[in-house]
């Protein structure tokens, strides 16, 4: 397998390393991929894409409470920023290790007709922010867990499965002239 291989040769120059890699892979239900957010070997998620659509990795990580080292660039800016009481006031505040980035075109290889086209502009993590960001997760960790206990605080107020449903229930019923539409769409939704 490529990959396998790939993943080999990259831990093979860093043979003093302090993580181990896995390689998953294959059809996972829902349940087994929320089992690798929550478990509790895994300590932080670390992504450095391009841009997210809404960032359902993200998400799930940030919603069980770990540790999140990304860019501030995308969907995820949606969830991970939170309230913070600042000098008497109210602010939100990012929950997370800020990567620095770089916004410039896609790449040629990249565009997709009607999904991401030539004009598209993505995230380019800076390789060095990357490091410094993850280390400092890693020396100053208690911090970065009490940062994502509060985000996961405000996740769960904010975000739940009801909230996000009676959000969009809010938004639709403008354009849909009937409930029952709707509530034939939420089942359809939940099943």
């Amino acid at each position: 397998m490529q990959i396998e291989s790939n993943l080999k040769s990259i831990a093979a120059v860093y043979p003093d390393r302090k993580c181990k890699l896995y390689l998953v892979h294959g059809f996972m239900s829902h349940d087994e991929v929320h089992s690798l957010y929550a478990h509790p070997k895994i300590k932080a998620l670390i992504s450095l894409s391009h841009g997210e659509g809404y960032g359902l990795p993200v998400f799930e990580s940030a919603y069980v409470g770990k540790p999140v080292v990304t860019t501030d660039w995308s969907g995820q800016k949606d969830f991970l920023y939170a309230p913070k009481k600042v000098k008497g006031k109210i602010k939100n505040r990012p929950h997370f290790a800020k990567v620095d980035y770089d916004i410039k075109p896609i790449q040629k290889e990249a565009v997709w007709d009607t999904i991401l086209v030539k004009e598209s502009m993505w995230a380019y993590p800076k390789e060095r922010s990357a490091k410094e960001k993850m280390r400092e997760v890693y020396k100053d960790f208690g911090r970065f867990e009490s940062q994502a206990k509060k985000l996961k605080k405000h996740l769960d107020e904010n975000f739940s499965e009801e909230k996000i449903y009676d959000n969009f229930y809010q938004h639709l019923k403008e354009f849909i002239e009937y409930e029952d539409e709707i509530d034939s769409m939420f089942n359809e939704i939940s099943l």
